[in-house]
């Protein structure tokens, strides 16, 4: 709530004579970006993906007539590097 207000009493752009509102958070190549730089924001939006990316997999990866292998291949593939996609932090 605390950083809404502060979006608010920052000044607006405008293209031509409409004026943009201001934006928390905004997706830029497929990852989610927070206006005040944390990075939080991002490693929230790649878990969210990863477990709806897992919740639409689970009939496969938790069938028990396929054999495990081939399941934890489809897991890393699949879900892991939708997990790891944008998540990345810098020191």
């Amino acid at each position: 709530m605390e950083r809404e207000a502060a979006q608010d009493n920052l000044s607006h752009a405008k293209l031509t004579d409409e004026e943009l509102s201001n934006t928390l958070q905004f997706k830029y190549l497929g990852v989610m970006q927070a206006a005040d730089g944390d990075p939080l924001t991002s490693v929230f939006h790649c878990v969210e993906i990863a477990w709806s990316r897992f919740i639409n997999l689970m009939y496969i990866l938790t069938a028990s007539k396929v054999s495990k292998s081939p399941r934890l291949r489809l897991f890393q593939a699949l879900v892991i590097s939708t997990l790891l996609y944008g998540c990345e932090f810098e020191k």
